[in-house]
């Protein structure tokens, strides 16, 4: 049931506006303390997540341990893939550069908060950085707590509306033991 759905699980936009109808009552009510609470519970909401899906693979035994601990950086880089593959929808572009793992999505066509933006008075900065960004770090988090000694640094590249050919971009560098 996709209505169901939330945060970047949902691919349409009134689940969206939904979940953004919230995050900008915080904001109205608490101004910018609200920005690190609303971070936290999306951490949490991406790592929730990110336990569920790893359970599911582990069931169906399609998730290798030993594949994941060999190589961390594809571990990674698979890992976020499989989220969008399961997930369908807006698909960002995701690659590796040394022991980073890159996901970009290209001209924000695909981002779902360009829409909210027209009916909620939050910045797409804020919006990507607490309801996407938050999100995928604490998914990524949620395997990588798994590997003692694995440190994965999350990095915001670039967020922002500067125009309809603008990426969005973040960074996740794996430190292997």
């Amino acid at each position: 049931m996709e209505n169901a759905k939330q945060g970047l699980q949902a691919t349409n936009l009134s689940a969206k506006l939904s979940d953004l109808s919230a995050v900008n009552a915080l904001h109205a009510e608490f101004g910018d303390l609200a920005w690190p609470v609303l971070r936290r519970q999306y951490l949490a909401l991406g790592y929730g997540e990110g336990v569920g899906r790893l359970t599911r693979l582990l069931e169906t035994g399609d998730f290798s341990r030993e594949k994941f601990a060999a190589d961390p950086v594809d571990g990674v880089r698979v890992w976020l893939q499989g989220f969008f593959d399961d997930r369908g929808g807006a698909m960002p572009e995701i690659w590796v550069e040394d022991n980073t793992v890159f996901l970009c999505t290209r001209a924000c066509k695909q981002c779902l908060t360009i829409d909210a933006e027209f009916t909620k008075p939050v910045a797409h900065r804020e919006i990507c950085y607490i309801y996407c960004r938050a999100w995928a770090e604490g998914y990524v988090q949620a395997v990588a707590d798994l590997f003692p000694g694995l440190v994965v640094h999350y990095h915001n590249v670039d967020s922002q509306r500067a125009g309809p050919e603008h990426d969005c971009v973040e960074a996740f560098q794996v430190v292997a033991p």
